[in-house]
């Protein structure tokens, strides 16, 4: 994953409240239950993916994996 995009996710900072809507900012991380860390998890597990080849199997479900080999 590019790492400027990933940078930019992660300080892109989240809304709350009723409108008008609060914006508060994110130095670090993503806000417990964002809808964007499953998003980044599958994005990180597709690389997961390619380097695990014929020998493992990940199986994966939102933001949890499960890796299987012999």
């Amino acid at each position: 994953m590019d790492k400027k995009i990933l940078r930019e996710f992660l300080t892109a900072g989240y809304i709350t409240g009723p409108l008008p809507s609060y914006i508060h900012d994110t130095d670090i991380g993503t806000p417990q239950g964002g809808p964007i860390s499953p998003t980044l998890a599958n994005m990180t597990l597709d690389g997961l993916d390619h380097y695990a080849g014929d020998q493992f199997t990940v199986v994966r479900y939102a933001d949890d994996f499960i890796v299987i080999g012999s």
